[in-house]
């Protein structure tokens, strides 16, 4: 099974920093949910999206964009 390239297949938020922790997320959930072709951008977004909820129940403060 080929390596998916997530971290090239969407834009990332300034508050994601960790693009490695980002396409793991991505490629964990992708897997999980079957590896389904053509759904990279989808499990990218998730992945910011769970990464999103993540800090914000740690407590960190994260900007809405613009």
């Amino acid at each position: 099974m080929p390596a998916l390239q997530y971290e090239q297949e969407a834009p990332i938020t300034e508050e994601v920093v960790d693009r490695d922790e980002l396409g793991r997320l991505a490629y964990w959930h992708w897997e999980m949910r079957g590896s389904p072709d053509g759904s990279q951008v989808e499990d990218w977004f998730w992945a910011e999206e769970e990464l999103r909820r993540q800090r914000l129940a740690a407590g960190y403060e994260i900007e809405e964009e613009a």
